[in-house]
């Protein structure tokens, strides 16, 4: 579960405020849309969720635990179970696809090398990469691409799947097919997903329950 109970946060200098008073409860398995124009704040409340940023004001609860008690070892314990995707996909063009999964299940040690191998292999036979397991990720396609780095937001089997934008650099096809992904995800494992998105068109064929925001505030739910 995750609740925001009266969240302000504030640029680092200065008193611009980027999100004002935020409300909202999500339920495990949960399938819910961030919808917002870009700066409207979505990428620093999924960064809350995940303990990057922290709020000003009011509380952030996180599976029954605040965020602003957790320890360093806590909050790393917490950060395991969350996976998140991001819109620019962060991944090492000059390696394979293996080596950039590899890397999320190796920052951990949480992992023998025989339980890495078979979580790559799995994810990959999951997300119809298997092929492309060895290939250097400069070589795919964009969606390609998008799906290896949902492969490794994924690679940990977490609770918790925010997704940042993953949709607005590729083209409808592809945004269909990573839809299709997340929701099957969802179905076989009964995680929670929070999707951000500008674009309200991607959604459709997809019904949720939607979060908008505006202007750093909550201006509508669904």
């Amino acid at each position: 579960m995750i609740e925001f109970i009266n969240v302000t946060k504030r640029k680092t200098k200065g008193r611009r405020i980027i999100l004002n008073n935020i409300n909202f409860k999500i339920n495990e398995g949960d399938f819910v849309y961030l919808v917002g124009e870009s700066g409207s704040g979505k990428t620093t409340l999924l960064e809350m969720i995940y303990g990057k940023s922290i709020a000003n004001n009011g509380t952030i609860i996180i599976n029954g635990k605040k965020i602003s008690e957790l320890k360093s070892k806590e909050l790393q314990k917490l950060r395991k179970n969350i996976g998140i995707i991001f819109q620019d996909m962060k991944l090492f063009e000059k390696k394979s696809v293996k080596k950039n999964i590899e890397y999320r299940l190796k920052i951990t040690n949480d992992y023998s090398e025989e339980e890495i191998n078979d979580r790559i292999d799995g994810i990959l036979d999951f997300l119809k990469l298997k092929d492309k397991k060895y290939e250097i990720v400069n070589e795919l396609s964009k969606g390609e691409k998008q799906r290896v780095a949902i492969a490794r937001g994924l690679v940990t089997n977490p609770d918790i799947i925010l997704c940042d934008e993953i949709t607005a650099n590729i083209d409808y096809d592809n945004s269909l097919n990573i839809m299709k992904i997340l929701y099957a995800m969802q179905k076989q494992r009964g995680c929670t997903i929070i999707f951000s998105t500008h674009n309200k068109n991607i959604i459709k064929d997809f019904p949720n329950r939607v979060i908008e925001i505006k202007q750093g505030e909550i201006n509508n739910e669904d």
